[in-house]
């Protein structure tokens, strides 16, 4: 995918796990780039990337001259301030693209596949605020790509298993949507580029996989058994993660922007992650 740069001068918002490999590859592509970040110590990473770095975080006034931008790309997760002052500072921005979250459907208890168009009626506090995010933004014509669970190197459930931070509880044939990084980014500058303005998108592999079977999948590859099931947390922002299942397709996304996943499946992505994971 090209990117004229004289043309192409792009902002993200959130350089974190998926910003960082969206960054790298805008570069890749001859964009000039700036990215944000709300720690000073991860400034020097964004400009080792080859972007040019700046502390800002959600609820700040965004300085004048980020806001002269061809194309800003939105990653920051929603806070307690409301998201319609940062969206209308972004409203004479081209391009704008929201990361939101497929949480915003909620639990699909009859199991039928979930599209685009599907109603968005995840009550739980989390999905909330991304709905609110989606609709400030959606007010200024930007795109929206819901996100399924991200991964990648360094962010997956062998990783996870390694370091003892995999809780068994809830429903465990519950359905996850899974999406590799790369696959992320590609969508997300593809949202940027090709989509009409107002476009809603999955972005997941368009394969749900049943969490049992990818624990149990990530076990068998990393020699590691699974913990003991526990209860359920009492956080109601965090119970939501164990509960709710659906069933997503994503064709409406890759048709539309004309792409081809390098990771359709969470499950055969585990094997090649396997070996960078292992001790």
């Amino acid at each position: 995918m090209s990117v004229d740069k004289t043309v192409r001068n792009v902002l993200v918002l959130g350089c974190g796990y998926t910003g960082k490999v969206l960054v790298r590859k805008l570069i890749a592509a001859g964009t000039h780039v700036t990215g944000t970040t709300t720690r000073a110590e991860n400034r020097d990473e964004i400009c080792g990337l080859g972007a040019d770095g700046y502390v800002w975080a959600m609820g700040s006034e965004l300085p004048a001259h980020l806001q002269q931008v061809d194309t800003a790309f939105v990653l920051c997760p929603p806070g307690t301030e409301s998201p319609e002052p940062l969206a209308k500072q972004l409203s004479a921005v081209s391009d704008v693209v929201y990361c939101s979250s497929t949480g915003v459907y909620g639990h699909c208890e009859d199991g039928r596949e979930l599209t685009e168009s599907s109603p968005a009626l995840g009550n739980s506090p989390r999905a909330q605020a991304r709905l609110e995010a989606e609709r400030a933004f959606l007010n200024i014509g930007a795109r929206i790509v819901r996100a399924g669970g991200i991964y990648g190197p360094g962010r997956n459930m062998l990783e996870r298993l390694n370091k003892g931070r995999v809780r068994v509880a809830g429903n465990l044939e519950r359905l996850v949507n899974m999406i590799h990084v790369e696959d992320l980014a590609t969508i997300l500058m593809a949202a940027a580029l090709r989509a009409p303005k107002g476009g809603v998108f999955i972005a997941t592999d368009g394969l749900p996989v049943r969490w049992r079977d990818l624990a149990e999948t990530a076990s068998k590859l990393a020699g590691i058994e699974l913990p003991e099931e526990v209860e359920l947390p009492e956080d109601p922002m965090l119970r939501s993660f164990y509960d709710s299942s659906r069933r997503l397709n994503n064709d409406h996304t890759l048709s539309c922007l004309g792409i081809r996943l390098a990771h359709p499946s969470a499950l055969a992505a585990l094997e090649e992650l396997a070996p960078r994971t292992q001790n």
